[in-house]
């Protein structure tokens, strides 16, 4: 599983602490956070693709499951 987000940690709108506490537990789960990224893309085809944009500036491509 990959979370994808835009503002600078996992959960913008609660504390620092646990928010940084949150995405360890979560990374120690198998889950992937790309925190500063954004989706730019989500194609349609047989086999969809969802391109983001993560924050140092390059573009990362995944398969839909």
């Amino acid at each position: 599983m990959i979370v994808v987000e835009f503002l600078n940690n996992i959960l913008p709108t609660v504390d620092r602490e646990l928010s940084t506490m949150m995405q360890r537990i979560m990374t120690k789960r198998g889950v992937r956070s790309l925190i500063g990224s954004k989706v730019e893309d989500i194609s349609d085809d047989k086999k969809p693709l969802v391109s983001v944009m993560k924050s140092d500036g390059t573009t990362e491509k995944f398969r839909l499951i």
